[in-house]
């Protein structure tokens, strides 16, 4: 079974793509989401507000999920943000 997921990471430090593109490369072939409305509706509109504390990032997601991937089921796309990670060479 292939689960298709769409993740956010915020830093960049978990999501690397293998050939060193950018992480929405292949959005559009993967997920059928078109990299500059994502940008648009989601991180332009949103993004500040979420990443200052002034909102939540499910409820802002869940808000702009319909103008740039309608085509997702909202009750499939699972946002989460790691309070801590390691890296390499982190403990």
């Amino acid at each position: 079974m292939t689960v298709r997921t769409l993740m956010i990471d915020m830093d960049g430090v978990v999501i690397r793509h293998p050939e060193g593109l950018r992480w929405d490369h292949s959005i559009k072939a993967d997920l059928g989401v078109d990299p500059a409305k994502f940008q648009s509706a989601f991180f332009a509109a949103h993004w500040p507000g979420v990443m200052a504390g002034r909102a939540g990032l499910h409820e802002r997601l869940a808000l702009a999920l319909p103008e740039f991937a309608g085509h997702l089921p909202h009750a499939e796309v699972r946002a989460q943000r790691a309070s801590t990670h390691a890296g390499p060479g982190l403990p």
